[in-house]
């Protein structure tokens, strides 16, 4: 029995490894630091897991947060070998500043943004009933770090209700903040992206978000110009654009090919 089930295992993961080919062995301890939207961290950490399996002795080190936070760290030296963010604007950015090798900036996910309310409440019809008294919280992600935050407030200034929402407003430092407001029911609403809102249970879609109301959502990836491991990086990225690897971003939620 136990033999079948180390098959069984072995099996599962050479089936995961197929995201890039065939298995090689790279045996010398490097480790990749990448920096990822927190939108992203489910996904990216799947990868890296699967990466891992099929190339021993590499290890990868995900540090999620709001795509504007790690922009400053790696302005500050945080030495990421990988940025993923969820916005171009911070893309540009990071090139501006001569951090990013623009040669492997790649953009092939994409997003869209929708209104979450906890399981089982009604859904939002119309954005004018974010002002109703039944919605006391709104989640938001802070606008000035936080792409997802960035593209709501757009909406909500098209709208013209930016200013009235201000008592209601709930600011997470990240986008799966604004998640879990809804989520442990500290919230009636968040504006979120579609694959975070597929992540949890205790949420359901109230609303998709007119995407000519904002910015488009794309999610720009390149490896930094200081990367310690610059091939390693470049091999990742390649990996994380392998047939399989968008497969799983479909799964999650994503629009792949933006």
């Amino acid at each position: 029995m136990r033999k079948r089930l180390m098959v069984l295992i072995s099996a599962i993961l050479f089936a995961l490894a197929g995201c890039s080919g065939n298995p090689r062995s790279t045996g010398d301890g490097k480790v990749l630091l990448v920096a990822a939207a927190a939108s992203l961290e489910p996904v990216v950490k799947h990868l890296a897991w699967t990466y891992q399996a099929e190339h021993p002795g590499v290890k990868i080190n995900i540090t999620s947060g709001s795509s504007g936070t790690l922009l400053r760290q790696a302005e500050e030296g945080a030495g990421f070998d990988l940025y993923l963010p969820a916005g171009e604007q911070e893309m540009q950015e990071l090139i501006a500043k001569q951090l990013a090798a623009e040669e492997t900036v790649t953009t092939f996910l994409g997003n869209k943004l929708v209104i979450v309310v906890p399981e089982g409440k009604r859904i939002v019809k119309d954005l004018s009933q974010l002002t109703e008294s039944e919605y006391k919280h709104i989640g938001i992600a802070e606008p000035s770090t936080v792409p997802a935050g960035r593209y709501a407030k757009q909406v909500l200034d098209k709208a013209n209700l930016w200013q009235q929402l201000q008592p209601k407003l709930v600011f997470g430092n990240n986008v799966r903040s604004a998640l879990t407001y809804v989520a442990t029911e500290n919230a009636e609403a968040a504006f979120v992206y579609r694959s975070d809102a597929l992540s949890e249970d205790k949420v359901h879609i109230g609303m998709e978000i007119d995407p000519s109301l904002h910015d488009p959502i794309r999610y720009p990836m390149a490896v930094l110009k200081n990367s310690k491991h610059p091939e390693l990086a470049r091999d990742f990225l390649k990996f994380i654009e392998s047939p399989a690897a968008k497969d799983r971003f479909r799964q999650a939620g994503f629009l792949v090919g933006q």
